[in-house]
């Protein structure tokens, strides 16, 4: 959500929690308006939840955490680095965003 933070939408930070579910849930991302998911503003959540044969795995943030903070009118981040999205068939991409907020996806 780089984008929205750069453009300052709705004159906010955004930014994106991964949640892992271990309940069996399926494993889903949300896109929140706000400094950090803790304190965001649950009205604007996005959640995208991912098919079932998929799974995110080895979430691996700088500062530790699941979720990624981008700065308005910048995009920077200090929750850079990678994830990994499986599929029960073998197969996974990772997922790679700079400090700069640039992400990286095969």
């Amino acid at each position: 959500m780089k984008i929205r933070s750069v453009s300052r939408y709705r004159d906010s930070q955004w930014g994106v929690y991964f949640n892992h579910n271990t309940n069996g849930s399926p494993d889903r991302w949300i896109v929140y308006k706000g400094s950090s998911y803790a304190a965001r503003d649950a009205s604007y959540d996005f959640i995208i939840t991912l098919p079932t044969p998929l799974t995110l795995t080895n979430i691996s943030l700088n500062g530790g955490g699941s979720e990624i903070n981008f700065s308005k009118l910048i995009g920077a981040t200090m929750q850079y680095g990678s994830l990994v999205v499986s599929s029960s068939q073998g197969t996974s991409n990772t997922i790679s965003v700079s400090a700069k907020g640039l992400v990286e996806a095969p």
